[in-house]
């Protein structure tokens, strides 16, 4: 009984594991970027509290996690992204 739980659960997960996701627009490449930044951004400043920071980051990654998505070329997006920050205002926080 113990096998077949194992194996039923091992193919739930492979299942799940396998199902498609969409891939990421372009326009979501720079929308990520843009949030990632924000809430380090507002974190570093002090204009947001550490516990919805990490928050922020959660829902980021979760939303994230719904595309399948070039790591490498966010990671780009970020970089180029990066001196937009000093346009953040404490307003722009509290979104």
């Amino acid at each position: 009984m113990g096998k077949l739980i194992s194996v039923v659960l091992s193919g739930l997960i492979l299942a799940g594991c396998a199902s498609q996701r969409p891939p990421m627009p372009d326009e979501n490449y720079v929308t990520f970027a843009g949030r990632w930044l924000m809430v380090d951004y507002c974190a570093w400043k002090g204009w947001m509290d550490v516990e919805s920071a990490a928050k922020g980051r959660r829902y980021i990654n979760n939303d994230i996690a719904t595309w399948t998505y070039d790591p490498e070329r966010l990671k780009s997006q970020v970089g180029t992204l990066q001196p937009e920050t000093s346009k953040v205002s404490q307003g722009d926080c509290r979104r």
